[in-house]
């Protein structure tokens, strides 16, 4: 076995990792839901329970787990949970 043959091969190797990588990270994207009152500062959803009033109250927006991608733009709890599920439902869609 020569030199090149190797390296052929662990090219091909790399690449097959990498593609494996790539799907096992969009498998897992996490996000994260923040909400804020209109106009106001955004801070991350503790859960419907912990915060005060109505949810209606609130805008949400839904962003990627290092919140550098808006995934869900500013809008009501509703319309950011609809996009949240279609988001979910498309990454285990085979």
């Amino acid at each position: 076995m020569d030199a090149e043959y190797i390296l052929i091969h662990l090219n091909i190797a790399l690449k097959k990792v990498k593609h494996k990588l790539f799907i096992i990270n969009h498998l897992f994207l996490l996000m994260v839901l923040q909400y804020r009152k209109r106009g106001g500062r955004w801070n991350d959803y503790p859960g419907k329970a912990k915060i005060s009033g109505n949810v209606n109250d609130y805008e949400f927006r839904l962003l990627n787990e290092a919140k550098t991608k808006v995934l869900a733009e500013a809008g009501s709890y509703d319309k950011v949970m609809k996009r949240f599920r279609q988001i979910e439902f498309f990454k285990h869609h085979k």
